[in-house]
């Protein structure tokens, strides 16, 4: 079916999406589902026919609409599987979210009070039922993105946005440790399974015969780790209560080390089984959380300062800074603020047109 939709790409972040305005979209789940197929020209690895880039990282999609859910505006991010005929709402992204506040005002969602420098949007998140604080920089009633921010990965400075995901604890499976344990050994690996803004697996890379300082590269090519990673993620899956997780972009891994540059952490974020260039916004928060956790791998390895606030990842790239004031009271777990400075930018807006 031919459509011509409205969109503007996104860059949020370290990752680039397309924004579409929900009222602009067809109402029904399987056309809609068809459109984005259609437009990112699914199931077809090179996706030439299309708006894809081949890898989940490039295929993002972000759908924006005025809220009713005690917020401004709602989010529902989904990922369309490059050589399958899917497109997978189970995720979380926290570079779209990113963005998410920016393109409501750009799609005039949001109106702005035209002599604020700023302003505070709460969203939704329907993929996890949670809210999150978007702050940014507004001028003249519209989005201000040059700034003095430089991310880790992206070329030139912007404008900060502070997102904070609050008590992001159990968003997917209800539980912190979805397995009931903070430490299982799945094909004769430890790991820790958390669910705190993003259920990831953590594996401590000496364990896998890594150093953990790895480049992308070194990663994608090293068939036998992945073949490893495939089947604990398989395993670690079904222990946190998902269905075969081998269709679903969560939970994903992440591999660490002590830091090797001044940071909290290194690591490595495979999602879902390749090697992200730097490092996501919600799984660093859940890396983060379990390193404050005591009785998790990663605790138990760096034994970090619960009094310092900052958690700095190292990645390809560069690195991740983080936010995270936890609280622990017994096995209850609260985090009062689990934020990042992001930045986000418009590409192009435009019409999208499909056969």
């Amino acid at each position: 079916m031919k459509y011509s939709v409205k969109a503007i790409l996104m860059r949020g972040g370290v990752a680039r999406g397309i924004f579409f305005n929900e009222s602009d979209l067809p109402q029904s789940t399987e056309e809609r589902n068809s459109f984005f197929l259609s437009a990112f020209s699914s199931p077809l690895d090179c996706q030439n026919d299309g708006i894809g880039g081949g890898s989940l990282t490039s295929n993002r999609i972000a759908i924006i609409k005025k809220s009713n859910n005690n917020a401004d505006i709602d989010f529902t991010f989904a990922q369309v599987l490059p050589n399958e005929n899917k497109v997978d709402y189970s995720s979380n992204c926290g570079n779209m979210l990113a963005a998410a506040g920016p393109y409501a005002i750009e799609a005039k969602i949001i109106v702005p009070k035209i002599n604020n420098d700023k302003i505070k949007l709460k969203i939704y998140n329907k993929n996890t039922g949670s809210s999150v604080n978007s702050t940014f920089c507004i001028e003249n009633g519209t989005v201000k993105y040059a700034g003095d921010t430089l991310l880790d990965g992206i070329q030139r400075k912007y404008s900060p946005i502070e997102l904070d995901f609050g008590n992001a604890i159990g968003l997917a499976t209800g539980k912190v440790f979805p397995t009931g344990s903070k430490i299982d050994t799945i094909c004769g690996i430890d790991t820790t399974c958390i669910d705190a803004a993003m259920p990831i697996i953590i594996i401590r890379s000496i364990d896998l015969g890594l150093t953990g300082l790895e480049s992308k590269q070194e990663i994608d090519d090293n068939i036998d780790l992945k073949s490893k990673l495939l089947k604990i993620r398989l395993q670690a899956g079904i222990l946190m209560g998902f269905d075969n997780v081998k269709d679903m972009a969560i939970p994903k891994i992440c591999i660490f080390t002590h830091p090797s540059d001044g940071g909290t952490v290194a690591a490595r974020y495979i999602d879902p089984i390749f090697c992200h260039p730097q490092f996501g916004i919600t799984a660093g928060l859940a890396l983060a959380t379990a390193a404050k956790i005591p009785g998790t791998n990663i605790n138990e390895y760096l034994k970090p300062d619960n009094n310092i606030e900052k958690f700095i990842i190292e990645h390809p790239s560069g690195t991740l800074p983080l936010t995270l004031n936890i609280k622990i009271d017994n096995d209850a777990i609260f985090l009062n603020k689990a934020a990042n400075i992001t930045t986000a930018k418009k590409i192009f807006n435009g019409i999208l047109y499909t056969e």
